[in-house]
């Protein structure tokens, strides 16, 4: 049984800030792969600034979570694969990354293979009401990084999202869901400024402001190869789409999707 001076969660990077989160929320985190300015936080909370995956998840307590708070790509495919080596059957690690949800089952099928249990999570916006966590995964798997992972939900709370994949496969679909808002918006915006009547100066941005960020060269470009593969006729969103990737080539700031690294697949059968 672990005492109470043992870890309650070990953090992996900080795309989302999960680490300041913890630390607000007043946990006992080890962190890895975080800036170095972070360390005297962790000191003053009772949590560590670790050097290895070894030191990382040598105090937590037991079934140890370990969340991956990394960007989607090669680096969240080696923190998996080398810190679930670390773990005994029956531990949890959770992918905060929003990688594309096959990339997502593949891991999740390898980490079977060693016992640990693969949990995938985000952080949903719903048209309406607040934000919540949304976790994915087996029974148990979700039940141990719920308790976990509680303490770091927003004011929406936490909730169960499906089987393996289904929290990344959701976030791939609020992005399509923001890429038809953001191309509405800009349709609306354009509308106004042509009709011929007088408008208060600064009420359509007012009302209608532009979204923050850009999100169709983001995940929203995998849910048109999703949709051929999964035969789901989604014309709105495809044009949006590539709406979008139009006006950045035109603006001359377009970029590569984010990375998808293996081939499709489908969850299996329960």
């Amino acid at each position: 049984m672990a005492g109470e001076s043992a870890m309650q969660l070990a953090i992996a990077g900080g795309f989302r800030g999960y680490v300041e989160r913890a630390l607000a929320a007043g946990l006992r985190v080890a962190a890895l792969e975080v800036a170095p300015q972070l360390e005297a936080r962790l000191a003053a909370s009772g949590g560590m600034l670790a050097q290895s995956w070894e030191q990382a998840v040598a105090d937590l307590a037991l079934p140890r979570v370990v969340l991956c708070d990394l960007p989607p790509g090669d680096g969240i495919e080696r923190a998996l694969d080398e810190g679930s080596r670390r773990l005994a059957p029956g531990d949890v690690m959770v992918d905060a990354s929003g990688s594309w949800w096959c990339d997502t089952l593949r891991r999740w099928r390898r980490l079977r293979h060693r016992a640990v249990y693969l949990v995938d999570v985000t952080e949903a916006v719903p048209l309406a009401g607040p934000p919540r966590l949304l976790l994915a995964g087996e029974e148990q798997g979700v039940r141990v990084a719920r308790a976990a992972l509680l303490p770091l939900a927003p004011e929406g709370g936490l909730d169960v999202a499906g089987g393996p994949g289904a929290a990344h496969f959701l976030e791939a679909l609020a992005d399509g869901l923001r890429t038809l808002q953001e191309l509405a918006v800009d349709e609306a915006r354009q509308l106004a400024e042509a009709w011929p009547g007088r408008l208060r100066p600064g009420l359509v941005e007012e009302l209608w402001p532009l979204a923050a960020g850009e999100q169709a060269a983001g995940r929203a470009v995998w849910l048109l190869d999703d949709a051929v593969r999964l035969e789901a006729a989604v014309p709105l969103l495809g044009q949006a789409v590539m709406l979008k990737l139009g006006e950045r080539l035109e603006a001359h700031r377009s970029r590569p999707p984010l990375p998808r690294l293996g081939p499709f697949t489908v969850p299996e059968e329960e």
